[in-house]
């Protein structure tokens, strides 16, 4: 019951559901002369009240925004996945439209408790830019180590310094579990 519950966590759900466990013979199942084997059934509760939704402060959305967003998950008196899924990718898709990519609500710190849905952001920073490939200092570029992950001001980047040097410029994020974006031009 417990590893369901949390294959629930894992699916994205922000709260723990009920998970209880049924049991009852199956003597259809039997092969003869054998004893009913059981017949084992997990029963999910996935209901959850909603009274208020609150928002951890966001760098790049204002809550009234957010709130926008979210206003159908806010409305029902309890949870329904695929309009809480539904507010998620819209806040994902802001983010990435403002050039914020592999931004938005981080599901694993999100939480649905005493009817409280508390909804957490994650926000990918620069961790670090290496530009020596290039043969140039990183302060040629829009942004710099601890500034939000801004996919398109990097590209915009790429383009202009496509000009100044030899060959095709490539830009290599690469994500860190913590949230943190390395950043390298070839």
């Amino acid at each position: 019951a417990g590893t369901v519950a949390e294959a629930y966590l894992d699916e994205g759900f922000p709260f723990r559901p009920a998970v209880t466990l049924e049991t009852e013979p199956a003597p259809e199942l039997a092969e003869r002369g054998e004893r009913a084997p059981l017949r084992v059934r997990y029963l999910v509760d996935e209901s959850a009240d909603i009274d208020e939704v609150v928002f951890a402060p966001s760098s790049v959305l204002s809550e009234e925004e957010l709130r926008g967003i979210f206003a159908g998950v806010a409305d029902l008196e309890a949870f329904e996945l695929s309009v809480y899924r539904s507010a998620v990718q819209q806040v994902g898709e802001r983010y990435a439209e403002l050039g914020y990519r592999q931004s938005g609500v981080d599901l694993e710190a999100t939480t649905l408790r005493g009817g409280v849905l508390d909804v957490r952001f994650r926000e990918l920073r620069i961790a670090s830019i290496d530009t020596t490939p290039l043969g140039i200092d990183a302060d040629r570029l829009s942004l710099e180590t601890g500034d939000l992950f801004d996919y398109d001001a990097l590209l915009a980047d790429v383009r202009r310094l496509a000009s100044d040097v030899r060959g095709d410029v490539r830009l290599v994020p690469l994500v860190n579990p913590s949230g943190g974006v390395r950043v390298t031009f070839e």
